[in-house]
């Protein structure tokens, strides 16, 4: 767990200088620009992936072997819709699929039951990214 609390330091400060630079300013609308809710914020665990949510609305996924990040993701939470615009996809991620998760957001009903988050489809233009994130559990490691 040392690799996980090294890079949950590492990827607040990250998405907290993007925001000072201003990489959440273009936001889809101003639901979109709303700061994280309080039960999303943390570092979690999917079984793949050390998922990090900030309260400045980043999601980061990072390789907990390697503490590579796979992805930074731009999030808003409200009323039980947890909506997602890719800022840097994964590595293999090109052509329409990049432009497509880059372009536009996804929205996907979300449910907290304790220390786990589950994710389900609700509108998302790109299929890879459906296919990822519905019925994604995200469980809280801090």
């Amino acid at each position: 767990m040392k690799i996980v609390s090294r890079y949950a330091a590492l990827v607040m400060a990250f998405a907290a200088t993007l925001g000072a630079i201003g990489c959440a300013a273009t936001p889809a609308s101003d639901e979109a620009s709303k700061l994280a809710v309080p039960d999303l914020v943390g570092v979690f665990s999917t079984g793949r992936w050390i998922v990090t949510l900030t309260s400045q609305g980043y999601m980061v996924e990072v390789d907990p072997e390697t503490g590579a990040v796979n992805a930074l993701i731009q999030f808003s939470a409200e009323d039980g819709v947890f909506r997602l615009r890719d800022i840097s996809p994964p590595d293999w991620v090109d052509g329409e699929v990049y432009e497509c998760v880059t372009n536009n957001w996804g929205e996907y009903d979300y449910m907290v039951d304790g220390d786990a988050v589950t994710t389900r489809l609700g509108r998302d233009p790109c299929s890879p990214r459906a296919m990822a994130f519905d019925g994604l559990t995200m469980t809280r490691i801090r």
